[in-house]
């Protein structure tokens, strides 16, 4: 201090005091001391003092317990974000974090299944205005927890943490967000069961003909979306549950990814043409693989202990010409020759590029093979994984005009 400590009186200029309380500014604002938080002290002062090179847990923040959730059902998502300490004042933590709350969901929700990036599994939500979705942050939160409205249907706040990181002095927040692998789990349970029941019923015909003959072939569009939109009784039933229902809208389709989109259009009465694949595209939207995993859940319950299976997803397109170069990134491989077939046990994944419709039925291939492959690593172990094989081929365009439904896989089965 410039002010004398003795008894005797210092006049100080006024020119000097202004000069003086400069003076602090700058020396404050060059070490970026907050001025504001616990009588006076600093962020640091508060949760860093005597733990240097420590991390402190933020026990202020909301603690997410999320029980009951089965996490192999979810894709999952990590975000993370932190800001240097003198940024924040104790009475904005709350408002920090809620903003970044609201950056990761919308970055979250605005994954694009079009960009043909599959490191994250099918997105069968669209990249559309969800902005009402995201408008309040107090309501936002509440619907995540409580898992209530229309946002908590397509993502699952699992995982939230806040703490200090007193080594580089900065205030982090990560959460870990869940999405559905299927969107019949934004729909009510009773839906959700009723669709699961045809599907199963469906399914079971084509088990039943496997024990007579050596090999089925399941087309995903006409063995099951056909049937299914003709089943007068079931569309009617589901129609039934849908609109009694006060869970959710039908404006929800309208985040669904386009062929996703069509079949439940077509369910609620709505025409629309159906496509397991939208034009170009070779990741699997999400109600084709919802279909696959019935499945071969279902076929799992039949397999025969000792018997060897085999099951191939082959992929096609139509005769629309590739006109735009297609980033692939996942494990095929795209030389195969047409019809071949190729075990998925020997995919690497790396980029490669789609440039003809070949490729494309081959990706296509692969994405149901992949699906098919991963439940069967959950399901069965030892022998009796060893006993199903899982391979993948690409058949080409069809032949004729360019059509929706061409765009297909079809698996077969076969020991």
């Amino acid at each position: 201090m410039l002010l004398s400590h003795t008894k005797t009186k210092t006049t100080v200029r006024p020119a000097l005091k202004w000069m003086q309380l400069l003076l602090i500014l700058i020396v404050l604002q060059f070490f970026k001391i907050d001025l504001i938080g616990q009588d006076g002290k600093t962020l640091y002062e508060i949760y860093c003092k005597g733990n240097e090179g420590k991390v402190v847990n933020d026990y202020n923040v909301r603690k997410i317990s999320q029980r009951g959730i089965k996490s192999e059902r979810f894709f999952e998502q990590f975000y993370h974000d932190d800001i240097c300490l003198s940024k924040l004042q104790v009475d904005n933590l709350a408002e920090w974090r809620n903003k970044k709350l609201m950056e990761f969901i919308q970055r979250h929700l605005n994954i694009n299944n079009l960009n043909h990036d599959n490191s994250n599994g099918n997105k069968w939500y669209r990249n559309t205005n969800l902005s009402p979705l995201l408008s309040d942050e107090n309501e936002l939160y509440k619907n995540l927890v409580k898992r209530t409205g229309d946002i908590s249907r397509f993502i699952t706040l699992y995982e939230e943490e806040a703490y200090f990181d007193c080594n580089a002095s900065t205030y982090n927040y990560r959460v870990v967000i869940l999405t559905p692998k299927n969107p019949l789990m934004v729909f009510p349970e009773e839906i959700q069961s009723l669709i699961k029941k045809e599907i199963d019923s469906l399914f079971n015909e084509k088990i039943i003909q496997l024990k007579h003959q050596s090999h089925i072939t399941i087309d995903i569009y006409n063995d099951i979306f056909i049937r299914l939109i003709n089943n007068h009784e079931f569309i009617k039933r589901v129609k039934k549950i849908f609109l009694n229902s006060e869970a959710v809208s039908e404006d929800i389709l309208e985040y669904f990814d386009p062929p996703t989109k069509s079949f439940f259009e077509n369910i609620f009465g709505m025409e629309a043409q159906i496509s397991p694949f939208g034009s170009g595209e070779y990741i699997l939207s999400g109600d084709v693989s919802f279909l696959i995993e019935v499945f071969t859940k279902r076929f799992l319950r039949n397999i025969e202990y000792g018997r060897q299976y085999k099951i191939v997803s082959k992929g096609f397109a139509d005769s629309r010409t590739i006109i735009s170069n297609i980033n692939y990134f996942d494990g095929a491989n795209l030389a195969l020759p047409k019809n071949n077939e190729e075990e998925i046990e020997t995919a690497s994944k790396n980029f490669k590029i789609i440039d003809n419709n070949i490729k494309l039925s081959i990706a296509r291939g692969y994405s149901g093979a992949d699906i098919i492959n991963k439940i069967l690593d959950e399901e069965l172990v030892g022998e009796q994984r060893k006993n199903v094989k899982i391979f993948y081929s690409g058949g080409g365009a069809i032949p004729g005009p360019p059509h929706a439904t061409y765009r297909r896989i079809d698996l077969i089965i076969s020991y």
